[in-house]
């Protein structure tokens, strides 16, 4: 479809799409090595709900982004929500440090629905985004990732129901 509309495609070979042969980092080192331009957007097939007008806001705001000192961009879904690990409280406290979550410090899932960096530099870091990343923020819908049968349940029901959520 890609190729068909004009767009230049990069076919990985099959050591380069298997997640075991190759470190993801070394994927995507060669994926940059091998496709032309200064900006990659790495827009992923498993984010199927991120649209148009989201790439075109996330191209909008990565160029000024880059300008204030960021070196990359990211799309995100921020939450606050009480995180632990399996030995200890990571964001919160008990008893009486106990807050409201709408008071917990803001946390982000890293949605892997658009990612961008320069080409060059993404060769560098083998990977898609660098160590200070402008947070694109978006919303549960457009930030769903596709993992498993549940989340592809979410998408269907998401893209059904429209812009309205």
């Amino acid at each position: 479809m890609a190729k068909s509309a004009g767009a230049d495609i990069h076919k990985r070979t099959l050591e380069d799409c298997d997640e075991k042969t190759k470190t993801f980092g070394e994927v995507v080192r060669h994926i940059a090595e091998s496709v032309y331009g200064e900006t990659i957007l790495w827009a992923t097939c498993t984010s199927p709900l991120v649209f148009p007008k989201d790439y075109r806001e996330a191209i909008a705001a990565y160029y000024p982004a880059l300008e204030q000192g960021c070196d990359s961009l990211m799309s995100v879904e921020s939450f606050k929500r009480y995180i632990r690990n399996e030995e200890e409280l990571i964001n919160y406290g008990l008893g009486l440090k106990h807050v409201p979550s709408q008071q917990l410090p803001t946390f982000y899932f890293v949605t892997d629905g658009v990612l961008m960096a320069p080409r060059l530099k993404m060769i560098e870091w083998a990977y898609f985004h660098g160590k200070h990343p402008y947070k694109f923020l978006v919303n549960k819908r457009t930030g769903c990732d596709i993992d498993d049968g549940l989340d592809l349940a979410c998408a269907r029901a998401w893209l059904d129901m429209g812009e309205s959520v």
